[in-house]
């Protein structure tokens, strides 16, 4: 076939399917479609330049007019602006869009393809379609150009052949396939054709297919080269790229802003007699509340700032600074910003906002400028304001973006509490009692919650240094002392070379063959781009050997990009995950079996000999995952209603799998523990990428129970490795406790944010005696501003030293919680596939979900240890992080001693 009739059938195919759609060729319609600047159907907030876009402005082109065509974002934020609302890679912003609520497009994705009276809703409908992207983008575009939008409909057509040259799409009776690239120049020919005033062409583009006769897309060979406009767009439209009004006009003097926060009236320090000043009543109860009896003396104890010293700060004489700079005049909200903690602090605790919230900011500014400025005297202060929300305040609820999910102030308070006692030992303080129990918190109705509280108090802490110093001075003899004996052991789980025991001070460790063991663990899932469970291509990582060597390409072909150039030279040879793990001080990997047919085990999937050679060669374990049910592998379950552990079928589908796993598996030394389920106690309402479909939520009880008969069974099957669950924070601990008595390790995912997991490790303990696993965590390394996109390993490691720390810092006998034995950082490699904001095959610079990371978001495809650079070489190219760097350290220290000093943060690196 040549190419002239090539490109008339994918013409003819876009023609035929927009006629179908209703979308553009019906009489009558011409003019407005073609009109340059003339009457619009309805408008456009956010239209962005108002030029045609310089691609090379913004990006790379690679491979133009051959097969490894591939346009490559440099300025994220910059095209976004420029491309304007409706165009590639801006997706979100007609959600900013005032029509974007008027039109009400949330319940009607999937009927894009239906005729639409409504310009703009069908506008909207078809920027957030289920579709695949490039089809998506060509009717977005048609969709603008049928309704007077002449310039947007042209960046929109462009955009769909920079970005998706090889998108495709069928006819109706799929009898053929059309490609929209082809479709795409044909009508920004026509849309030049008829406005001849704009002065443009469109020049260079070619699109070269092979094997183009049939309707099996995976044979086509295309060339493409993507053209560009010349001449000047001669109508004026917003020149900003988006309203003037969205700007906050900035009033604040930015020198003031760097002024070092001191305190007028500090008042006393944290070790505050509560009971001095009032009554508490209904400790660790639902109704607990503390009375005030002296307010003017608590207010002078607490000192400026803290409640009820509401107006205290007005006398400190940085507040009149502060109001002459202009600070006080925007919105205490628009001051929350950490690298300027003097005026957050004045805007904060002088706000007209509910007193919990409120104080809390407070703090955050006070913590900030004591780190800062090295201050104790603004530390301690900010732990008396978090401590002040655990007295005054413990039911103040926050809601996160989009109201997603809601969080209580008194949680996070109690976590920014044992944060900064652990991170500054020199405050020789303790917190001791406090809880914040919230039951039913996970409905997003903080109305049917009961907050149960006790705020807890601080003692002194007299250092064991300090304690030996007092003691020489009293004239006995300084003598070196013999190391404190261990307390004795109360209790085991597992009898076997892997143990967990527990000892008299409620501490808890892992032993393997007697020696103490702590988990320091990766989730390996290594995904070749352009593989993905959505549409089912994601292949098994222990079988995946795409070099045909005879070996699975991760574990052992992999090689570091050491200069990040994104080809292997001479001196970048094979490695493999393998050996780059053992370098690392990986101990285990974390990974998921999949079953076939959906109900079944499957024996081949286990690789046997790969994973003893992962042991034998590396020393690396494995921690072998059952999903139970989330996202209904295993259960037979229909997807859109969830796994459900009332039924009997799905129960013994998903035993069945189990009891094969463990016989299969059980005598194998790489084993170390079972883990059951991943996140199944998530709102089985929430529909995003990460979103289980279970109703263990629902259900508690029922999953409670099947949790224990399986756990139960695995014990009968292999008494010798523990089980243990893979849980979504902290919610349903109290069911395990009841019901599921035979878990033996409590797994928690948690992204609590860059100061370590709080007060997780403390609730643990309260509300369920077993050791803890951090069974995920970790953080993105893209940090998505306003102004730029980038890489910011630096922040992503800091995130993970804290968290590790504070593992191990809550491990036993470390000072902390005592129920720590380890965790698994999710995860090794980025994932491209996970975003589902974009094509799998191209790495998505999007903020996926709002989560405490650097940005306040989560980009879900960016949350690896390693990259796959530009991904041309995957799977086996693998560009190590900063972060890898910090493990390296952490997790290799032979002498006890520098671990611990090292993981406690106390020894200066």
């Amino acid at each position: 076939m040549t190419r002239t009739k090539m490109l008339s059938k994918y013409a003819l195919g876009a023609c035929l399917l927009l006629s179908i759609a209703g979308c553009a060729g019906k009489k009558g319609r011409e003019g407005t479609a073609s009109s340059a600047g003339g009457k619009t159907t309805f408008p456009i907030r956010y239209p962005g330049s108002e030029f045609l876009i310089d691609y090379e402005k913004y990006g790379e082109f690679r491979g133009a007019g051959t097969t490894e065509f591939q346009y490559v974002i440099k300025d994220h934020p910059g095209l976004i602006k420029a491309s304007g609302e409706g165009v590639y890679p801006n997706i979100d912003w007609v959600k900013r869009d005032p029509l974007w609520e008027k039109a009400d497009v949330k319940p009607a994705h999937l009927s894009h393809w239906k005729e639409e009276k409504d310009p703009a809703r069908k506008f909207f409908m078809w920027t957030q379609a289920w579709e695949e992207w490039g089809v998506r983008q060509f009717f977005t575009a048609v969709t603008l150009n049928e309704n007077g939008h002449t310039l947007q409909a042209l960046k929109a057509f462009h955009a769909t052949i920079v970005h998706f040259p090889k998108s495709a799409s069928y006819s109706q009776d799929g009898k053929y396939v059309w490609y929209v690239a082809p479709a795409a120049r044909q009508q920004i020919e026509i849309i030049l054709a008829k406005n001849p005033a704009l002065g443009l062409r469109f020049d260079g583009f070619d699109f070269d297919v092979q094997n183009g006769d049939d309707t099996d897309l995976r044979n086509d060979i295309i060339k493409v080269s993507p053209g560009k406009f010349t001449g000047e767009w001669v109508a004026k439209q917003n020149p900003e790229g988006y309203p003037a009004e969205d700007y906050i006009v900035e009033t604040r003097d930015p020198e003031t802003r760097k002024i070092p926060l001191t305190l007028e009236a500090p008042g006393e320090g944290i070790f505050i007699d509560y009971g001095k000043y009032g009554v508490f009543e209904g400790l660790g109860t639902a109704g607990y509340k503390y009375v005030i009896k002296d307010s003017a003396g608590l207010a002078k104890a607490v000192g400026e700032g803290i409640w009820p010293n509401t107006t205290g700060v007005r006398q400190n004489p940085l507040w009149n600074i502060m109001e002459e700079s202009g600070w006080m005049k925007n919105s205490h909200w628009e001051n929350v910003d950490f690298k300027a903690p003097t005026p957050m602090y004045f805007s904060w605790a002088t706000a007209g906002e509910d007193p919990g919230r409120k104080l809390f900011y407070t703090a955050e500014a006070l913590k900030y400028a004591g780190m800062i400025q090295n201050d104790m005297t603004l530390i301690a202060h900010a732990i008396k304001a978090y401590h002040a929300i655990m007295i005054h305040f413990p039911g103040t609820v926050m809601y996160a973006p989009e109201k997603a999910y809601l969080w209580y102030v008194a949680n996070a308070a109690q976590s920014k509490i044992l944060y900064l006692l652990e991170k500054y030992p020199a405050l020789k303080a303790e917190y001791k009692d406090a809880f914040v129990f919230v039951e039913n918190e996970y409905d997003i109705k903080p109305e049917n919650d009961r907050v149960i509280c006790n705020p807890g108090r601080f003692v002194k802490v007299v250092p064991k240094k300090e304690e030996k110093a007092a003691k020489g001075k009293k004239g006995k003899a300084a003598k070196a002392e013999a190391p404190e004996a261990r307390p004795a052991q109360v209790a085991q789980r597992g009898k076997g070379e892997v143990q967990l025991r527990k000892f008299a001070n409620g501490h808890w460790q892992m032993f393997v063959k007697d020696e103490p063991f702590t988990i320091q663990a990766v989730l390996y899932e290594p995904t070749t781009i352009g593989d993905s469970p959505h549409d089912f291509t994601l292949r098994n990582w222990q079988q995946v050997d795409v070099n045909k060597n005879g070996k699975a390409d991760g574990p052992y072909d992999t090689w570091i990009d050491k200069n990040r150039n994104d080809r292997q030279d001479a001196d970048e040879p094979a490695v493999g995950d393998f050996q780059m793990m053992k370098e690392m001080g990986v101990n285990a990997i974390r990974f998921y079996h999949m079953p076939k047919n959906k109900i079944e085990y499957d024996k081949e999937g286990m690789n046997k000999e790969l994973l003893r050679d992962m042991y034998k060669s590396y020393g690396i374990r494995a921690i072998i995952g059952d999903l139970l049910g989330a996202y209904t592998v295993g259960s037979g379950a229909d997807y859109a209603v969830g796994t459900d552990y009332r039924d009997p079928q799905q129960c013994a589908n998903m035993k069945n799998i189990i009891r094969d796993l463990v016989m299969d598996n059980k005598d194998e030394p790489y084993v170390l523990m079972w883990l059951l389920g991943n996140e199944n106690n998530m709102n089985n309402q929430y529909g995003g990428v990460n979103a289980t479909k279970t109703l263990a939520g629902v259900y508690p009880e029922a999953y409670g129970r099947f949790l224990n008969d399986v756990a139960k069974m695995i014990h009968e099957i292999d008494p010798n490795h523990p089980v243990g669950i893979a849980n979504l924070e902290s919610q349903l601990i109290e069911t395990y406790e009841k019901w599921a008595p035979e878990i033996d390790v409590l797994g928690i995912n948690s992204y609590r944010g860059p100061e370590g997991f709080g007060n997780l490790f403390n609730y643990a303990h309260l509300r369920f005696d077993r050791p803890v696993v951090i069974t995920e965590y970790g953080s993105d390394v893209l940090s998505v501003g306003k102004d730029a996109v980038k890489e910011d390993e630096k922040s992503q490691a800091e995130y993970h030293r804290n968290a590790w720390e504070n593992i191990v810092y809550n491990s036993a006998f470390n000072g902390g919680a005592g129920n720590a034995i380890g965790g698994m950082i999710f995860e090794w490699v980025d994932e491209w596939w996970k975003s589902n904001k974009g094509p799998k095959e191209i790495h998505q610079y999007t903020k996926d979900s709002p989560m405490p990371f650097q940005d306040g978001w989560s980009s879900e495809e960016w949350l690896g240890l390693n990259g796959q650079g530009l991904g041309r070489h995957s799977p086996f190219l693998r560009q190590p992080r900063e972060v890898c760097s910090y493990y390296k350290k952490a997790w290799n220290r032979s002498d006890a001693k520098e671990a611990k000093a090292l993981a406690s943060g106390r020894k200066k690196k």
